[in-house]
């Protein structure tokens, strides 16, 4: 049915909406709180965890496409009106960019200070959102990127020590080009702790 529905752990519905449309992509964050929905009425809506409308954002033709950021103060959309689309939290257009043809795929970061989306053209955008926080507020999901990052090297250097140097050296250099400075400063306390030659 052309109905946004949201539902429990359990699968009991809590909250229906009626949209003038079919439902054709949805996002919700991490937490469960916000929930972004694309649909053939061109629009955008996005709900809180209740099922309560927050806003909606016409765009120019059907959306196909949707997703968040995981505090869900951003809102990214792919739209066959050959548009891809960033609004904050509130719904306020950011972006808007033309693309080839009818745009499909969307995907944001963690934080949205990255978008990348694809469509019919065959190409893929990216953009940064100067608005988004640059690095992770959270000391322990910083600790846990580097350490994923630190198991990666460790396992390349038991395999073949330049493998090992290879892949600190990529992995550096990706969070140093990304602002992640902490990211990097664990990298380096590994080299320092580790005394790798």
């Amino acid at each position: 049915n052309r109905d946004i529905v949201l539902l429990d752990r359990e699968g009991r519905i809590i909250a229906r909406l009626p949209v003038q449309g079919n439902v054709n992509a949805l996002a919700v964050t991490p937490d469960g709180r916000t929930v972004a929905a694309g649909t053939n009425d061109d629009h955008v809506y996005l709900l809180d965890r209740f099922g309560s409308l927050l806003w909606k954002y016409r765009t120019g033709n059907s959306v196909y496409g949707v997703a968040l950021s995981a505090d869900g103060q951003f809102v990214a959309a792919a739209s066959c009106d050959n548009a891809i689309y960033l609004l904050d939290g509130n719904g306020e257009l950011l972006l808007r960019h033309q693309t080839g043809n009818q745009a499909y795929a969307v995907a944001l970061s963690h934080t949205g200070r990255w978008l990348a989306a694809a469509g019919r053209d065959g190409v893929i955008y990216c953009f940064e959102n100067q608005l988004a926080s640059s690095s992770y507020s959270s000391q322990n999901v910083i600790l846990k990127i580097a350490a994923m990052a630190i198991h990666d090297i460790r396992h390349g250097y038991i395999l073949n020590p330049y493998l090992g140097f290879g892949r600190w050296f990529e992995t550096f250099h990706r969070y140093l080009l990304h602002g992640h400075f902490d990211i990097c400063q664990e990298l380096l306390e590994e080299v320092r702790g580790q005394g790798y030659p």
